[in-house]
C-alpha cells in the first residue's frame, strides 16, 4: 500500500496490517510531519498505477487535441493567405487599366522627383552662377583690368582683348623740324601721346606719312613705341624721321594704325608655317 505526506507529498509503501481501523500516526522522514493515516487514505499499487496511467492518457489526449487545433489554425492561416493573394491577383486582372494609370503616375512622379532633386537643383544653381560670373567678367573686362591690372594676362590667355585699342589716345605738343644731312633732306617729328580716358589703353603703332600736292604719298613710316600700355592721365614720348624726297611743299599726316600689329603677327605665322 502507498501513503503520501500531506505536507511534502513524499510517498511511502506500508502493509495493510500496519493500519488499524482507528488509524495510526506516521512521521515523515523528509519534513518530519506527523499525521494520522486511516485505512480509507491508503491506495493500492494497482489503483495508483491506474490513476497515473489515466493521467498520462489525459495528457497525451490533451497534447493531441492541442496539436490538432494548432494544425487547424495553421491551415486556416494558410488558406487566408492564399485567398488574399488570389484576391490581389484577381483584382489586378479585372483592374488592369487603373494599375497602368497608377504605374504611369508613379513613373512621372519618379522622373519629377529626379528632375527637381535638391542635388540637381544645387548643381544647376552653381552652374548658373558660374555662367553669370563669366558673363560679367567678359562684358566688364575693361573695368576689371582697370581695377586689377594683373587680370590682363588672364584675358590674354583666353584670347580676349581686355584693353581698349588706342581709344582716348591723343597727340600733344607735336613738333616738326626740317633736317639736312649729306645733301639729303629729312623731316623729324616728335611729341607726346597722352591717355585722356579713365581706362588703361593699349598704345597703337604710329603711322606718319608725307603727301605731295597731288595727294600722293612720297614717304611713310610706321613706328611701334616701347610703351605698350598707357594708364589713365599718363603720357609717353615719341620721335620719328621721314625722308623729304621732293623739294615741293608736302602735307604731313600723323595717326594711329590699328591693323599694323595684326599684319605683323599674320606675317610671322606665315613664316613659321613656311
Amino acid at each position: 500500500m502507498l501513503i503520501s505526506c500531506p505536507k511534502c507529498k513524499a510517498v511511502y509503501s506500508i502493509s495493510d496490517s500496519n493500519i488499524p481501523s482507528e488509524g495510526k500516526k506516521f512521521k515523515c522522514a523528509e519534513c518530519e510531519k506527523i499525521w494520522t493515516v486511516y485505512p480509507a487514505d491508503v491506495q493500492t499499487d494497482i489503483e495508483k498505477e491506474s490513476s497515473v496511467a489515466q493521467n498520462e492518457t489525459s495528457v497525451v489526449q490533451s497534447a493531441e487535441t492541442t496539436e490538432q487545433q494548432q494544425t487547424t489554425v495553421d491551415n486556416n492561416d494558410y488558406m487566408d493567405e492564399m485567398f488574399q493573394r488570389l484576391s490581389a491577383d484577381t483584382k489586378g486582372l479585372f483592374d488592369a487599366g487603373n494599375n497602368n494609370s497608377q504605374i504611369k503616375l508613379k513613373q512621372i512622379k519618379r522622373k519629377f522627383d529626379l528632375l527637381f532633386s535638391p542635388i540637381l537643383i544645387n548643381l544647376l544653381l552653381i552652374l548658373l552662377l558660374f555662367l553669370v560670373g563669366l558673363s560679367l567678367m567678359y562684358f566688364n573686362r575693361y573695368d576689371v583690368v582697370r581695377l586689377v591690372p594683373r587680370m590682363e594676362n588672364f584675358y590674354q590667355t583666353l584670347g580676349m582683348e581686355a584693353l581698349y585699342q588706342g581709344r582716348d589716345l591723343h597727340f600733344k605738343n607735336v613738333q616738326i623740324s626740317h633736317l639736312e644731312e649729306a645733301g639729303k633732306h629729312y623731316i623729324e617729328v616728335k611729341g607726346q601721346i597722352i591717355n585722356t580716358g579713365k581706362y588703361k589703353i593699349h598704345v597703337l603703332p604710329i603711322r606718319a606719312s608725307l603727301k605731295d600736292e597731288n595727294d600722293n604719298i612720297t614717304d611713310e613710316i610706321v613706328k611701334i613705341l616701347p610703351m605698350k600700355n598707357l594708364k589713365p592721365k599718363f603720357m609717353t614720348l615719341f620721335k620719328l624721321t621721314l625722308k623729304n624726297k621732293v623739294p615741293t611743299p608736302q602735307t604731313f599726316h600723323l595717326s594711329f594704325d590699328a591693323n599694323y600689329e595684326k599684319q605683323l603677327e599674320l606675317e610671322r605665322l606665315q613664316k613659321e608655317k613656311a
